[in-house]
Formats: structure tokens, sequence, C-alpha cells
């Protein structure tokens, strides 16, 4: 799951202030199994997240919520958001402030997928090109 929104930064030309999610951050620490700040897109972050806790994921491209503005490609690939990335066990309650868009699997290796169900190749942020 995710807290707030993606794509702001990248859709705004990287103006904006961004806002920790220090308190989420801590009250997602109480259940959490992993958890990663979105500063590269989540298209970097959450291969990254899988990586580190041993397994894969898959990304529900269409279920990203979207900064006002903001491309699905901002979204999944602009970076310097600063929201959270988060595991969650199956059996967690779901705070309302975030939202649900995947989940991890013994296969490694992240997917993201289109609405219709067909892979898509997003890369994160990039900060040397």
């Amino acid at each position: 799951m995710v807290t707030g929104t993606l794509g702001g930064q990248a859709a705004s030309g990287y103006t904006l202030e961004p806002t920790p999610r220090l308190d989420e951050g801590l009250r997602l620490a109480e259940f959490a199994t992993a958890m990663i700040d979105i500063s590269d897109g989540i298209a970097a972050d959450a291969p990254r997240l899988a990586a580190a806790s041993g397994c894969g994921a898959v990304i529900w491209l269409e279920r990203l919520p979207r900064a006002a503005g903001a491309s699905l490609e901002q979204a999944a690939g602009g970076g310097e958001d600063y929201e959270l990335l988060a595991a969650l066990p199956h059996d967690a309650s779901v705070p309302e402030w975030t939202t649900v868009v995947g989940e991890l699997r013994a296969a490694a290796g992240v997917e993201l997928l289109d609405a219709d169900g067909s892979p898509r190749q997003l890369a994160g942020w990039d900060h040397f090109r």
C-alpha cells in the first residue's frame, strides 16, 4: 500500500515542498512487514522493497493514486514524492489514508501491470539522466 498521491513532484517540475510522512510511518511500523519511502518512483522502489524482503511483487498501475495533473508514467516513475510504500500482512486492516496498489508474491521480480493485465516497462527516477 501507499500513502498519499504519486507523481505530484514530476507534474510540478519538481518544485513542490515535500511532506515527510513521519506520523504515518510510525503508525505503519506497528504492523507493516516492510516499508520504504518512494523517493525514486514506485517503479524503482517496489523492486527494492521486494528484493530486501526476499520476494517479488505485482503492482496494478491503475490503482496508483495520482496527484492532480500527474500522468500514469509520472506517478510510477517520477521521483521525490516521498510517500511511503509498505507491505502489510494479509489479515491487517488497511488504514483509510492508504491505497492498496499491489501484493507481494513468492516469485522474484516485480511486475507493473496495466488495467488489462499486460506488463508495462516503466523506469523509476534516475538522478543521472
